[in-house]
């Protein structure tokens, strides 16, 4: 992921010169020569830092024969014709071949509004990356990663209007843009897929975490946010911060809540036990992570993840 970051530092130049002056700008394609200059930028930036420091990280001369010892290794005890791990990336691709043109083409059918079509994406989050923390966790910190790489470089690609997809994605992502998109780049999905990452990276690998805790961004984004923002735009009539309602914040609470109980055992330990004492302070930090949804002015893909991640933890490594 920093060696995606080291090559758009370096395309800065050419964003200033070239690059859109706003997310819904769409400017004409790339020169050739401006082209090769990409091309030329991000070759010597992998070729001479990233691939370098791969090598010393991963001790080995060659990062691609560690990738592929790495997908064709044992994760999971099912029964598959091919390696759990590219079979978890036949299901991701094929999530994104069927889903993404599906949202896209429903967004423009039923002219829905901009909040509620970037919600779309959410579900993705969910069907994409829940499952995937439950059956292989390092497949899917290592993914995060690459995935975010490669949403840095498309960014460039679509500011830069590069050809040949360049104007296309800067078409399509158009309809996804709301008034907090206000600089030269669009980094609202870079920021929900990093709120989603986030709490996987935090947990010690030293550690046997709860899918719980793993899951907190994929909790507070992919259901929580989502739910709340298409309810509260829908059906929503009482305010209470902002452009927040009742309804929405009514709408987080209960997905989150029902979402994180499936997560844990905290609930059969009541029935079983009578342990009650863990399933009362889940459901008081998601009610915390509730009202932040609701009154914070920050990026709430990056506080609502943190927020709910710290607060999972406490409930967790609580024992009566």
């Amino acid at each position: 992921m920093l060696g995606s970051l080291l090559v758009c530092v370096a395309l800065i130049p050419l964003l200033q010169s070239h690059g859109a002056p706003s997310p819904t700008a769409i400017m004409q394609p790339l020169s050739v020569y401006g082209s090769a200059k990409f091309v030329l930028t991000a070759a010597v930036v992998v070729g001479g830092v990233v691939y370098p420091w791969s090598c010393f990280l991963l001790q080995t001369w060659n990062p691609f024969a560690w990738l592929f010892d790495f997908l064709t290794e044992s994760s999971s005890s099912l029964s598959l014709p091919l390696p759990t791990r590219f079979a978890l990336m036949g299901y991701w691709t094929a999530c994104l071949v069927i889903l993404v043109p599906l949202f896209g083409f429903i967004s423009n059918k039923f002219a829905l509004r901009n909040i509620v079509a970037r919600k779309l994406f959410h579900l993705l989050v969910v069907l994409m990356l829940g499952p995937a923390s439950l059956f292989d966790a390092p497949m899917l910190s290592l993914s995060y990663g690459v995935a975010l790489s490669v949403f840095c470089l498309v960014e460039c690609v679509r500011a830069l209007s590069l050809p040949p997809f360049g104007r296309t994605i800067a078409k399509f992502m158009r309809s996804f843009i709301d008034h907090r998109e206000a600089g030269r780049v669009i980094l609202t999905h870079s920021y929900l897929l990093l709120g989603c990452a986030l709490p996987l990276w935090l947990v010690p690998s030293s550690s046997a975490s709860s899918p719980l805790v793993m899951n907190a961004g994929v909790l507070a984004l992919g259901i929580g946010d989502a739910m709340g923002a298409v309810v509260g735009s829908r059906i929503g009539k009482h305010k209470i911060f902002g452009s927040k309602t009742v309804e929405g914040s009514v709408a987080v609470f209960i997905t989150m809540v029902l979402a994180s109980i499936s997560l844990q055992n905290y609930h059969t330990r009541y029935f079983v036990n009578g342990d009650y004492t863990q399933v009362i302070l889940l459901t008081a930090a998601v009610f915390l992570t509730t009202v932040l949804e609701a009154a914070t002015a920050q990026i709430d893909n990056l506080v609502l993840p943190l927020f709910l991640y710290t607060t999972c933890n406490l409930v967790d490594c609580y024992r009566v």
